[in-house]
């Protein structure tokens, strides 16, 4: 079995059941409540909660006053104007953030952002919606701080706010108040136990002192709770494609002698030129990278553990998938997740397993074999994956 046909199998199932990625937005339906609770993203990305307008910043809090109709129908209208531009940037950030070849928004969806945060600094500018609208719309841009900052002040307890100060502080290699962060998204369940078993999984898959690139929000801020919380595997480092937006977070990879594509738009083509120009880095990229990030790059990747390594030359990586396996691999953990996204998640593991499966078959191990293909077996009914390898 042919390594290609191994990853491109990952291609039907891993790259599409990451809960980044790089940024999911959860996208509500228009309610006025502002205690109406969001649904759950569908692929794995940095989740923006995007709570409903705060009205009291334009609607007079006087329920005793009577309301003239002409009043009452000029406020309805305003309402509404509320209502359409924070649905309409949800939407935006919503289909920027889930694009499958570009983590960048295009010039049309930035400038459809845009034009939201300036109706809320016209008309609400003291608003938590204006100050987070308006960095979010910065794409981790640390210069508007202030605003997220003013967000927080409004909405202490915001987890959505959290996510983005974890970022910033991230980018910014303050890592006292990054604990804080990620502690916080723990204690509230945004960071999810069950997926710190996924990602300490993805993290013991790199070779010492290699370096992590992820895309989505799960395997991102995991894999970052894991090491500057837990302090686990703290040799390997970690970056994050769609942080790459940020001209700062650039400038500090430039200065850690990486070598950085002269473009800004963060695409496939760009991660491409940055696996090329950094070839001697020893690239590892997380299992959730959408499919055309991959393909461009396929003559180059191999599997190791759960991650894709990038090599321009060949290597026989068998010993190490097997060492990972019998040494680190949560086999009993991984077969019996229990959240629906952490089975989706399991699918990753499928082309390292069947990998290992092929090694053993060449070494003639028939009891790995057989204890290998039974996992399979397991995990495959588990992520619910009907279809053989062969299939494809």
């Amino acid at each position: 079995m042919k390594v290609h046909l191994i990853i491109g199998f990952c291609f039907l199932f891993s790259a599409f059941f990451a809960q980044g990625q790089e940024n999911t937005i959860k996208v509500p339906a228009t309610n006025n409540s502002m205690n109406n609770s969001v649904s759950e993203p569908k692929q794995d990305t940095t989740v923006i909660e995007f709570e409903n307008v705060n009205k009291s910043t334009y609607k007079k809090n006087d329920t005793k006053t009577p309301v003239k109709t002409k009043e009452k129908s000029k406020l309805e209208q305003s309402e509404q104007s509320f209502d359409k531009e924070s649905s309409s940037f949800k939407q935006v950030k919503y289909n920027a953030a889930t694009q499958s070849t570009q983590r960048s928004p295009s010039p049309e969806q930035q400038l459809e952002m845009n034009k939201t945060v300036n109706f809320y600094g016209n008309n609400a500018p003291n608003s938590f919606e204006y100050h987070y609208f308006k960095y979010a719309a910065g794409n981790y841009n640390v210069a508007l701080i202030d605003n997220l900052l003013a967000a927080q002040k409004l909405k202490p307890n915001s987890v959505d706010v959290h996510v983005q100060l974890a970022a910033y502080h991230f980018i910014k290699e303050e890592n006292k108040a990054l604990k804080e962060d990620l502690e916080f998204l723990l204690k509230n369940k945004k960071i999810e136990e069950e997926v710190l078993v996924y990602a300490t999984d993805i993290l013991n898959s790199v070779e010492e002192n290699g370096t992590l690139l992820t895309h989505g929000f799960d395997d991102t801020y995991s894999v970052m709770y894991l090491q500057e919380v837990k302090k686990i595997r703290t040799d390997v480092r970690l970056i994050s494609v769609d942080f790459m937006q940020s001209e700062f977070y650039r400038n500090v990879l430039k200065k850690d002698k990486f070598s950085l594509p002269a473009e800004t738009v963060i695409d496939v083509a760009y991660l491409e030129k940055f696996c090329r120009l950094n070839a001697s880095r020893n690239l590892q990229l997380s299992m959730t990278f959408p499919k055309p990030y991959l393909k461009e790059i396929l003559s180059d990747l191999q599997i190791l553990g759960l991650t894709f390594a990038y090599k321009k030359e060949a290597a026989n990586l068998f010993e190490k998938n097997q060492t990972f396996y019998l040494n680190s691999f949560q086999a009993n953990k991984v077969s019996k997740y229990k959240t629906e996204k952490c089975k989706k998640l399991s699918s990753n593991y499928l082309p390292f397993l069947l990998s290992l499966e092929e090694g053993y078959e060449k070494t003639q191990d028939k009891e790995q074999l057989k204890e290998i293909r039974e996992l399979i077996s397991k995990i495959k009914t588990q992520a619910k994956v009907t279809k053989s390898l062969n299939s494809y």
